[in-house]
């Protein structure tokens, strides 16, 4: 993720850099500081929910309605929108998905 993360900032970087505007950078700068602060820091179980600890607050998912807990394949997040690692939206009515 740190190759990515430094990809996108030189990208954002030139890209404000051609155009020389300000505003242009400050989006681009608000955008990465943004996805750091919604990044997870770390996670912990407590009083029967998943906690979820971010710089800008914490997000708690409870356990109460879990069955299952597995890793994700491909088949199971087709027709998703992702959006910061959270399934936003699934088209496909079998998928239920917990939203932080």
């Amino acid at each position: 993720m740190k190759i990515i993360s430094a990809v996108i900032c030189v990208l954002l970087g030139a890209i404000a850099f051609v155009t020389r505007q300000a505003v242009v950078g400050g989006v681009g700068a608000a955008l990465v500081l943004l996805a750091f602060a919604y990044s997870p820091r770390a996670y912990a179980i407590e009083k029967g929910s998943i906690l979820v600890r971010r710089l800008i607050g914490t997000a708690r998912i409870p356990l109460d309605g879990i069955r299952e807990a597995r890793p994700a394949t491909s088949a199971d997040l087709s027709g998703c929108i992702l959006l910061w690692g959270l399934v936003q939206g699934c088209q496909r009515p079998e998928s239920k998905h917990v939203l932080g």
